[in-house]
């Protein structure tokens, strides 16, 4: 059986990872922020920015893949702590990529579509990176990073929403809980993206890897929305009343780092390598068939198959 190894597991990209890729694979499970399980599957405790501690992680579990998910991926945080984001988001993927090179795995560096500048849609991979915040500046170092390492890394420029472990909530979650909680969550009209389901992007990587694929992917979804019509896909995918959902602008927010307008992605490499990713719509039709099989609680850990028992109103 071929291991991959996750690292970043107790985030809501690697959390998916292990419950999608479990049942082909040996997973190896890597947080540096947790302690504790996913799915059943023990979390292993480590600094991957430290010296020595990839390369002996990726030593000894043998992976025959490294699916890298963990960065600093809090937006404003990261502006706010620059060497922090720089820590997490370069140098631990410089130290993840030699320990691949060192030990022959193949690694999947997971990137973002904030790399891009967002002045305009359907960004293509060859596009040089315009990244306008702290977190996409790191994230394209990343991607520097890993290739000055491997040459034929995988980079998986994405955007995701999901189901996600723990107490804290995702996009698509937060804007589902409101709606139960007869809110009116605000969502932006200007700002695009081309979100994938994290478990999707999960399974995306492992069908670039079995077809030996190298270089940059973006990995999204087909078409590209706003936030504000996400919200309301969202709302209709599982059966709750979209009205509520009020319509503004990004400039009407005071966010401490800037952010893209338009990152909407160009997937026909990714169509061409591995086949067409699903739409937007088609991918909230599979948050919901994760919830109603019982995805959706193994991920986040407690029971519950209605959004009123898995979401849980009481909850901040």
């Amino acid at each position: 059986m071929t291991t991959v190894l996750v690292t970043g597991a107790s985030g809501m990209l690697g959390a998916n990872a292990v419950v999608a890729l479990r049942p082909r694979h040996r997973v190896v499970a890597a947080s540096g922020t947790a302690t504790g399980t996913v799915d059943g599957t023990p979390l292993r405790p480590v600094d991957l920015a430290a010296a020595g501690a990839a390369d002996e992680l990726v030593g000894r579990e043998r992976p025959d893949l490294v699916l890298h998910c963990a960065a600093l991926t809090d937006v404003d945080a990261c502006e706010a702590r620059p060497d922090e984001a720089r820590r997490a988001n370069v140098e631990a993927t410089a130290r993840v990529a030699e320990a691949c090179r060192r030990h022959g795995a193949v690694l999947a560096y997971v990137s973002t579509d904030a790399v891009y500048d967002g002045g305009h849609g359907d960004h293509r991979e060859d596009e040089p990176p315009a990244p306008v915040n702290v977190y996409a500046r790191t994230k394209a170092e990343g991607e520097d990073a890993a290739r000055a390492v491997l040459a034929d890394a995988l980079v998986l420029r994405t955007t995701m929403h999901g189901w996600r472990p723990g107490p804290r909530t995702s996009f698509s979650e937060a804007i589902l809980r409101a709606l139960l909680r007869g809110e009116r969550p605000t969502l932006f009209t200007d700002v695009r993206f081309s979100p994938l389901v994290a478990g999707e992007i999960a399974e995306t990587a492992e069908r670039l890897w079995r077809a030996g694929a190298q270089g940059t992917f973006n990995v999204g979804a087909a078409d590209g929305v706003d936030k504000h019509a996400f919200g309301r896909l969202a709302a209709e995918a599982f059966g709750l009343d979209p009205s509520p959902i009020v319509a503004i602008r990004l400039a009407e927010r005071r966010l401490a780092a800037p952010r893209p307008l338009d990152c909407s992605m160009d997937v026909a490499r990714l169509t061409a390598a591995v086949g067409a990713p699903p739409t937007v719509a088609e991918g909230l039709q599979r948050l919901w068939r994760e919830l109603e099989d019982g995805t959706a609680e193994r991920l986040r850990g407690r029971p519950g198959r209605t959004l009123e028992e898995l979401l849980g109103k009481e909850e901040g």
